[in-house]
């Protein structure tokens, strides 16, 4: 670029489009672009991340649920002389926030065998005289449970469909 001292001044308006520059300050479209670009990248990994965050909740809210029914189900049996309840309905006072007591929960008596894992993220089932098997965590066992011991078997989300789960009291 060539510098002018005072009065040394270009003199026509061709001379003066070549000796100055363009400072009109901006972004180039490939900035532009790569912004974009990132901004995209970023709202696809956090969108993405949504399923596993709300599968999450509700995985939390059925395990509240079921230490809640366990819960229940030995309040009931210490005010009943340890009496299994026969219905889900000696549940409606609680505050259940995945389960619906009457529907979802189904009660086995002490006869009854555990009939597997849980094949539904929607079902509870609670049985008496049983134990969870620690490596088959969706079946449980009558061999060496009390009358104290209370089980139920139910499932949650996973990434692969439902994982069968056995929680005992």
């Amino acid at each position: 670029m060539k510098w002018y001292s005072h009065g040394d001044e270009p003199t026509n308006a061709v001379e003066h489009s070549l000796n100055t520059t363009n400072n009109n300050a901006g972004f180039t479209i490939i900035e532009v672009i790569i912004v974009l670009a990132i901004a995209g990248v970023i709202l696809g990994l956090v969108f993405g991340a949504l399923p596993v965050f709300e599968r999450n909740g509700r995985n939390g809210q059925r395990k509240q649920d079921i230490g809640a029914i366990l819960d229940g189900v030995s309040r009931y049996e210490l005010n009943n002389s340890a009496q299994f309840p026969s219905s889900a309905g000696v549940l409606n006072s609680l505050n259940l926030t995945y389960y619906t007591a009457a529907t979802d929960v189904t009660f086995h008596d002490l006869n009854k065998s555990p009939q597997g894992p849980a094949a539904s993220v929607d079902a509870v089932d609670i049985y008496d005289y049983q134990r969870c098997v620690p490596d088959s965590p969706g079946l449980s066992t009558s061999t060496g449970a009390d009358y104290t011991d209370i089980v139920a078997i139910y499932a949650i989300e996973s990434v692969g469909g439902i994982s069968p789960q056995c929680r005992q009291l």
